[in-house]
């Protein structure tokens, strides 16, 4: 035999594998734990039949990742097939029944047909880094996210009117809130106060925060029920979205000295100054610095800029195609 097709449907807890000779015959399946041990007898049961094994999988990473790992550690060819081109092939091999061993199938066929799917390759260091940051990223991003979303809540049945009047996403807003919580302590301590203590924090426009903050300390004068629990909540809240803010901002100087500063990151650069215009600035960092990822292991930039920007997916390799 001189060639077999191995598809691998991957899951978190264990694989299912499919193996096909040249004919599209069933040679293997079965189902594979999730351990190097099993994966590993996976292997050398599929090239117990042909030297030669194209393996197939349904994902970059993940659960994916030791698989990948012992495939490439054993010299073998790994295609990838994406679930969405899986979903759209099993419309055609209708006479499958509906098994956990149909998916599998469907994965090498398509590797032992189709002459378009693209190779996993180990990445290189900086583009597993690079992988890395994005996905932490992201987290701190969601964490931001919720975290902002109890301060709005815990403001509001506090001093609703400070609610309403403060971009909770900026710093001045956020620092003032770790020190000011209430009507009658922004009263007490004045605009000039108010201002003095933003300005030595950094904070640009100092004064237009205390103005505002003060102006909402007018328009309430009565005092809400549990009002000191609610307000150290809202202080500790205010100084959990500073440090996380913080924490994005320096993910984002590192991504941008090591990644965005390299030559081959020019051109992206113009790409997502175009895609700021309708996603915002953030999302056109994040595609951008991914597609980066793509530039540095070879993919051809023509292809590159004419993929639609998608969210990076986390893992730690990529297609070259």
């Amino acid at each position: 035999m001189d060639e077999a097709w191995a598809g691998v449907d991957t899951g978190k807890e264990f694989h299912w594998a499919h193996v096909l000779d040249a004919s599209g015959t069933e040679l293997l399946s079965r189902k594979v734990e999730n351990d190097e041990a099993d994966i590993l007898r996976l292997i050398d049961e599929a090239l117990s039949f042909t030297e030669e094994v194209v393996w197939a999988v349904d994902q970059s990473g993940g659960g994916a990742a030791l698989l990948l790992a012992l495939l490439w550690e054993r010299a073998q060819k790994v295609l990838y097939v994406p679930g969405l081109s899986v979903d759209r092939a099993r419309e055609t091999y209708r006479g499958e029944s509906e098994t956990d061993a149909r998916d599998p199938r469907v994965i090498a066929d398509q590797a032992r047909i189709r002459s378009d799917l693209g190779e996993l390759r180990p990445g290189e260091q900086e583009i597993s880094e690079l992988q890395l940051l994005l996905a932490r990223r992201r987290d701190l991003i969601t964490d931001r996210s919720r975290t902002i979303t109890r301060l709005r809540e815990a403001l509001l049945s506090l001093f609703p009117a400070l609610e309403r009047a403060l971009d909770l996403n900026g710093k001045g807003p956020l620092t003032l809130l770790t020190h000011y919580q209430t009507p009658a302590q922004l009263r007490r301590a004045g605009h000039k106060r108010v201002a003095a203590y933003l300005r030595n924090r950094g904070v640009k426009g100092s004064s237009s925060v205390a103005h505002k903050a003060l102006s909402a300390a007018g328009s309430q004068s009565v005092t809400l029920p549990a009002q000191n629990v609610a307000s150290r909540i809202v202080a500790e809240l205010a100084g959990e979205i500073l440090a996380l803010k913080e924490h994005i901002e320096r993910i984002d100087e590192e991504l941008q000295k090591r990644f965005f500063a390299r030559p081959e990151a020019r051109i992206l650069r113009v790409a997502c100054r175009a895609w700021d215009r309708s996603s915002g600035p953030s999302s056109s960092f994040v595609w951008a610095t991914s597609q980066l990822s793509r530039v540095l292991t070879g993919s051809p930039l023509t292809r590159v800029l004419s993929r639609r920007p998608v969210t990076p997916a986390s893992g730690w390799v990529t297609a070259a195609f």
